[in-house]
């Protein structure tokens, strides 16, 4: 795999077109090919989910993610970032009603959710 690095001018125009977006550095080593740091923009991870589940459902499902994060993280090292906090970063995309009260109930002090 090879990896096109952008121009500042790039990122800020990528970023101003989307704002969601922020600034991400992929760690050297992450891909084989790596050999350096690549600097980029990314988003954070989310599931995304029919509004018409279950919200018992969605609710155990991020239970469970957040239960196993060690898990993920060594399938991944990104996983990470996979944390309760990070659910603020989220600022276009609504949540499922599960998740929301999930996120008021475990982590209240860290914003509406909604």
């Amino acid at each position: 795999m090879r990896f096109l690095p952008l121009t500042d001018k790039q990122v800020l125009d990528l970023r101003l077109a989307m704002p969601e977006l922020g600034a991400s550095v992929i760690a050297s080593g992450t891909y084989a090919s790596m050999r350096t740091k690549y600097q980029t923009v990314g988003l954070f991870n989310f599931a995304v989910a029919r509004q018409d589940l279950p919200e018992d459902l969605v609710y155990a499902i991020v239970e469970v993610v957040f239960a196993n994060q060690e898990s993920l993280i060594e399938a991944h090292p990104a996983a990470a970032g996979t944390i309760p906090a990070n659910f603020t970063r989220n600022t276009f995309l609504p949540f499922h009603s599960g998740s929301s009260r999930w996120y008021h109930k475990t982590a209240p002090g860290l914003g509406q959710g909604e």
